[in-house]
């Protein structure tokens, strides 16, 4: 079919269940366990709710997108 697009949505660092393990664990089991905390700390992580209603939203949208590959932070 000539209508089909394929795009790449990158959703970032989400807040997820597998995210509070990781920043319980230590920094011998997991390398760059600092850099997931300080995510959390500085309020960078978005929410698996929120990620998914703007992939919702960018594919109800009826702009057309010209690119394939979009960051979810950006939309």
């Amino acid at each position: 079919d000539h209508n089909t697009r394929i795009y790449c949505i990158a959703p970032g660092v989400v807040d997820t269940s597998m995210q509070e393990q990781i920043r319980c664990s230590d920094k011998d089991s997991f390398s760059n366990l600092a850099r997931f905390v300080e995510l959390k700390e500085l309020n960078q992580l978005d929410s698996a709710e929120n990620v998914a209603k703007k992939i919702i939203s960018f594919l109800s949208s009826e702009n057309p997108f010209k690119n394939g590959r979009y960051d979810i932070r950006e939309l």
